[in-house]
């Protein structure tokens, strides 16, 4: 398998009624794009192998080192990156859980060599003043009087 980049994961702060009703919302992410203009091109450094090798005399001693290339950081490749700005739609399904993973497959920075790794967006569900949500099932927390739980009350929800 090729390697793939680093996934975001990306919290989004949803209200109770957009998780039961559903919602879509409009998000921005900022992304490391490969520039197609200049493309990939091996590195001029190290000839596109990822090390260098240095030649150190001791004396009568000669040592050869084995070195990461400083230019490209050890990957044999040079490439410049863009910041790339996008807007995702980001759709809610009707009931969805607190914590449920969006994910949106290969939107992550780009890198040569490796797959684009996936922007996901975890659903976080904000504080209801009424309602609390456990599962699937939605409780009302209230004070009542000693009368209205002996003789019984009719509350409108």
């Amino acid at each position: 398998r090729r390697q793939k980049t680093r996934d975001v994961v990306q919290p989004l702060k949803v209200t109770l009624e957009q998780l039961y009703n559903g919602a879509t919302k409009k998000m921005a992410i900022t992304r490391q794009v490969i520039d197609k203009k200049q493309g990939v091109q091996e590195c001029r450094e190290c000839d596109g192998r990822g090390v260098r090798v240095e030649v150190v005399s001791l004396g009568a001693m000669i040592q050869h080192l084995r070195r990461q290339c400083s230019s490209c950081g050890g990957i044999g490749k040079s490439f410049k990156t863009n910041q790339e700005r996008e807007v995702l739609e980001v759709h809610i399904q009707k009931g969805s859980p607190d914590g449920h993973k969006l994910p949106f497959r290969e939107m992550a920075d780009e890198h040569p060599g490796a797959d684009t790794g996936d922007v996901i967006f975890t659903l976080k569900q904000q504080d209801h003043p009424v309602f609390k949500r456990k599962g699937a099932d939605l409780f009302i927390e209230r004070r009542i009087s000693l009368v209205e739980a002996l003789c019984g009350f009719e509350l409108e929800v």
